[in-house]
């Protein structure tokens, strides 16, 4: 994933902040204190793919600055289960839930309204973007987004996300990542 990444950003300059964030290591980029990992029972409800359930142990899902995305309790399996998902996050800023449809893999998030977009092909890829957003949120000045928009770190987010999920980007009613900086 990160070679094509690669071959997108040489193609490109970019921002020295941005590429270290889109290419480091997503275990180097978890902040201990500012995840929620699920339970044991939680994951054994679940019954995901041991590589889905290994990014949820050693990553867990971020509590993003400006409550962006705030992780789900993820203790009980029973609270979780929302419609045909299972919660992972809120999106306070979006007036929505993330959850992960159990059958398919599939993150998505849904508002009130019933309307609904996809996050990322799968709960590993969820995670490993989310913690590069996590980041990116100050590279990209978030919280001045409307009068300073760093465009080329923009740029290379969206590169990033068409080479390593390609999905995140691919739904005709919306996605997560997109929205975030297409809507701002």
């Amino acid at each position: 994933m990160l070679e094509r990444a690669g071959a997108v950003a040489r193609s490109r300059k970019y921002p020295s902040e941005t590429w270290a964030v889109l290419t480091r290591p997503v275990r180097d980029l978890v902040v201990l204190d500012q995840r929620r990992v699920p339970t044991p029972g939680v994951l054994a409800a679940w019954d995901l793919p041991e590589v889905h359930t290994r990014a949820l142990t050693d990553w867990g899902v971020p509590n993003m600055p400006d409550d962006f995305l705030s992780p789900a309790a993820l203790t009980d399996p029973a609270a979780l289960a929302w419609d045909d998902l299972v919660e992972l996050a809120t999106l306070p800023v979006m007036d929505g839930r993330v959850g992960l449809d159990l059958s398919t893999g599939e993150v998505r998030y849904r508002r009130p309204s019933g309307y609904e977009g996809m996050v990322n092909s799968s709960v590993g890829q969820f995670l490993e973007v989310a913690w590069r957003w996590y980041w990116l949120i100050e590279v990209l000045d978030y919280e001045n987004f409307d009068e300073f928009v760093d465009e080329d770190s923009e740029l290379m987010f969206f590169d990033f996300l068409r080479c390593a999920d390609p999905l995140s980007l691919e739904d005709e009613r919306g996605t997560l990542w997109g929205n975030q900086l297409e809507d701002d």
